[in-house]
């Protein structure tokens, strides 16, 4: 089902609907602000899984690192995890509380 067809009940969100929100997806920007829109005003219950919110972590964690280095962000992660989340962390955590 796709979300611009969903318009009340239960629903599971997966990861690619918060990262394509957060990214700002253009393609898809409008569709998911319209559907988030409706969880926000309780006309839908939205649900998701703290692995759905690691796997968001990540995604943008990756993002975030091949923006900032041009590199690939897997390779810069195994030469220093640590640097890499003390660097970018706080900039995805304000993200997500958005």
């Amino acid at each position: 089902m796709k979300l611009d067809e969903v318009s009340s009940g239960l629903v599971y969100l997966d990861t690619n609907v918060l990262y394509m929100y957060l990214r700002a997806d253009p393609a898809h920007l409008s569709t998911i602000k319209e559907f988030l829109g409706k969880v926000i005003r309780g006309e839908i219950e939205a649900f998701v899984s703290i692995v759905a919110l690691d796997e968001l972590f990540y995604r943008l964690l990756l993002a975030r690192v091949k923006e900032n280095t041009d590199r690939n962000p897997l390779e810069v992660l195994r030469e220093n995890l640590s640097e890499v989340i003390a660097t970018y962390g706080s900039e995805i955590d304000t993200a997500l509380q958005k």
